[in-house]
Order: C-alpha cells, then sequence, then structure tokens
C-alpha cells in the first residue's frame, strides 16, 4: 500500500504504460504539440490507454543526470495517470531548463501542460 490507502498497482509503470519506439514517430508527425519551460508535450489521442514516451539528449548531461530526470518524469506521470483520460499517447521531449528542478516541480508543470491538453480528469 501507499500512504493514503492507495494500492501500490495503480502507481507502476509497466510495458503497456511506455510508448514503443514504433509510436514514437506517430505522435511526432500526427500528435498536437504543447509548450513548457521544462519540456515539449506531444499529444496524440487514440482508442487505447495512456502511454508515456521520454526523449532527451545526451547534450544535456551524462547518463546519471539524464537517467534521473527520466525517472523525475516517469513518477509525475505515475502520479497523474488515474486522473489522465484513457486514449492518449505523449512524447515528452526533456529541455535542459528541466535540469535541477524537483519532482514536485515538474509533476506541477506536467499537469499544467496536461490540464492544457484537456487530458485531465477533474476528480
Amino acid at each position: 500500500m501507499i500512504s493514503g490507502g492507495e494500492p501500490a498497482s495503480r502507481f507502476t509503470f509497466g510495458r503497456e504504460a511506455r510508448l514503443l519506439h514504433v509510436e514514437y514517430g506517430e505522435v511526432f508527425r500526427r500528435g498536437k504539440l504543447f509548450h513548457s519551460t521544462s519540456f515539449l508535450l506531444y499529444v496524440l489521442r487514440d482508442g487505447e490507454s495512456a502511454k508515456l514516451g521520454l526523449v532527451i539528449r545526451k547534450k544535456l548531461g551524462f547518463a546519471v543526470t539524464r537517467n534521473r530526470i527520466k525517472r523525475l518524469l516517469r513518477e509525475s506521470f505515475r502520479h497523474l495517470r488515474p486522473r489522465l483520460r484513457a486514449g492518449c499517447k505523449l512524447a515528452l521531449v526533456v529541455k535542459k531548463e528541466a535540469l535541477g528542478r524537483s519532482q514536485r516541480e515538474l509533476e506541477d508543470e506536467l499537469a499544467h501542460s496536461l490540464g492544457l491538453a484537456s487530458l485531465l480528469n477533474h476528480d
């Protein structure tokens, strides 16, 4: 159990939540773009469950730095996933401004971007 009585399985990030390699091109070509301070958000609505893909360039830092940002963004997605409307593929292209941000800041920014894309349910 997660604090607050939430089942731990609700916050997983398994294979079904990951964007497949072949899906990235489709999301970039047909998806709608939303700009943010720390990342670019591409959104493609389709009939499947919510999926996330991350793109982070090597010039942003060493592997440790890049992996930390990916972990923080995946964690943010896990927290927001129960509020997401079904049927969207998301691709985040990380900018250098994301470096040094806390998980909470990235989660708030992602929530704001998803709100602009009309993808969050307001429970």
